[in-house]
């Protein structure tokens, strides 16, 4: 299984980026095989994560780095794909979808 990163810049005032660097310190460390993108407006993680999930046949974690609209456009994207999965660091203002389905706010958790 492949780990691709959609990582939203601009969440929470650029906080998503200081994640996104802390995170992708510990994967180089661990020798973790990842790729990484950045989207830069409204609807970009949805047509990234479809390009993704288009791309291969094998199994894809696709993990959001970005707040509430972030992880929305990805899932929107991966469905009604069935070897997709969607993963979550929440990293926005608000974070209540994580909340909700009670993931800790905490990176690093």
């Amino acid at each position: 299984m492949k780990l691709y990163f959609i990582v939203n810049p601009a969440a929470k005032n650029g906080r998503c980026k200081k994640v996104w660097k802390r995170l992708e310190k510990v994967l180089r460390q661990k020798h973790i095989s990842y790729e990484v993108f950045f989207t830069e407006k409204q609807s970009d993680g949805k047509q990234i994560a479809r390009q993704i999930i288009e791309s291969t046949s094998e199994t894809a974690a696709i993990i959001a780095i970005g707040g509430d609209g972030t992880v929305h456009e990805i899932a929107n994207g991966v469905f009604p794909f069935k070897h997709g999965i969607v993963g979550y660091i929440p990293a926005g203002t608000g974070n209540d979808f994580s909340r909700g389905i009670r993931i800790p706010n905490h990176p690093r958790k």
